[in-house]
């Protein structure tokens, strides 16, 4: 499947579910929360955190609703647009959200205090994964970065199954806070209706 045929197929899947991915935050984001010292008090001055390939934003959401400021990152239009209209929902106050129809690999020029991925490293071609994550180490040196990536079960085929060492190689002279395989039951079904086991590799790491 190509980058443009996924694309499609993720609009198709959004068109027909505006929270396709459900609500629920990935157990990943609520241990982060455990390594960052959130600020509260108003938009100005929160903890910044990039959410890459964001889809419809559960993680967005929770992190919003838990004092963050989010950058969210999509390539798909109509998951950004649902993020939207899911942040007007928030209590006022909590919309603290820029919501940007960008392809993963066209980086923000702000800083950030924490860099996060939920299976979206998969989605760039097998032979530049460690140069984005080197991209990510070079231009957010000072954040912490927390990834989820497919080990087994990526719902599009192999070619979207990383390396179950490409984390901890790629992050090889920082601080490694947390490094695990999880095996876990997908969010969504298959094709026949399935939830299915999957097995993905999670890391938190903070240059040294």
């Amino acid at each position: 499947m190509t980058e443009k045929d996924m694309r499609k197929r993720y609009d198709s899947l959004y068109n027909e579910n505006d929270r396709y991915w459900g609500e629920s935050p990935s157990p990943l984001s609520l241990i982060l929360l455990q390594h960052v010292k959130t600020k509260t008090t108003g938009a100005i001055g929160r903890t910044r955190l990039l959410d890459i390939g964001c889809g419809q934003g559960p993680d967005t959401l929770f992190f919003v609703r838990k004092g963050f400021n989010v950058t969210a990152m999509d390539i798909s239009p109509i998951a950004i647009a649902d993020l939207r209209k899911h942040a007007e929902e928030l209590p006022k106050g909590q919309t603290a959200i820029i919501a940007l129809e960008q392809d993963m690999r066209e980086l923000p020029e702000e800083t950030f205090d924490v860099i996060f991925s939920r299976m979206a490293l998969q989605m760039i071609p097998a032979t530049h994964r460690r140069d984005y994550i080197e991209e990510l180490k070079t231009r957010y040196p000072d954040a912490l970065h927390a990834h989820i990536i497919p080990i087994t079960g990526a719902c599009f085929g192999d070619d979207f199954i990383c390396n179950d060492t490409l984390l901890t190689t790629a992050y090889t002279g920082w601080s490694i806070i947390l490094q695990e395989l999880v095996w876990t039951t997908s969010r969504v079904p298959n094709k026949k209706g399935e939830h299915y086991l999957m097995r993905e590799a999670w890391i938190l790491a903070r240059k040294t």
